[in-house]
């Protein structure tokens, strides 16, 4: 997974199926777990064939799980 910046965000671990939206469990290089929504707004751009998926995180989305 990267961002639309071109910044690598780590691989997709798992799916997670929350009630309306299904959560992608990203598991950076650094460590931990970072959960994205698997929506239009967010997952720009979905490249099955290069197995990328392209991001536009809204502000503090990938900082959410930092300590």
């Amino acid at each position: 997974m990267v961002t639309v910046g071109g910044q690598d965000v780590g691989p997709v671990e798992d799916i997670l199926s929350a009630g309306g939206s299904d959560l992608l469990v990203v598991r950076p290089e650094a460590g931990g777990e970072v959960l994205i929504p698997f929506n239009r707004e967010i997952c720009r751009r979905v490249d099955l064939r290069g197995k990328v998926i392209e991001i536009d995180p809204p502000d503090g989305l990938l900082d959410l799980n930092e300590i």
